[in-house]
């Protein structure tokens, strides 16, 4: 599912699919690397990997909500709400294993639990893929 060397069914960053040329580390990536320098976070990563990674966010989201959760709705309503529904679409549409299905089940569940939650709305974002 998230690992080459063939065109991958749900790629996990998201800058894949709101970067035009369908890049890792494009400009949103770029951009989201930008306000965690804003925010003070410095993420600490054992490998190098593009901190727009859908679990990555996710984790991101959940440190954000116990340690500084006035920066949790820009994180959702920037970073992350405006790609998810595309990406749990190509997660779902490319797998028939159970594992998969239920993480991207979870995953939208959350995403609307913390929408409807926080009062968050997500920035319109234009999707390339």
């Amino acid at each position: 599912m998230f690992l080459g060397p063939h065109a991958l069914p749900a790629p996990p960053w998201w800058s894949v699919c709101l970067d035009e040329e369908s890049v890792v580390y494009g400009d949103s990536t770029l951009a989201l690397r930008a306000w965690l320098r804003q925010q003070g976070i410095v993420p600490a990563m054992a490998r190098n990997e593009p901190e727009d990674h859908c679990g990555l966010l996710l984790l991101l989201s959940a440190w954000l909500a116990e340690n500084n959760p006035f920066r949790l709705d820009t994180l959702l309503a920037e970073h992350l709400l405006p790609w998810a529904p595309r990406f749990l679409t190509l997660l779902n549409d490319g797998t028939a294993h159970p594992f998969y299905q239920g993480l991207g089940l979870l995953t939208r569940q959350t995403r609307a639990y913390w929408r409807r939650c926080r009062r968050v709305t997500p920035t319109l974002r234009k999707l390339y893929r």
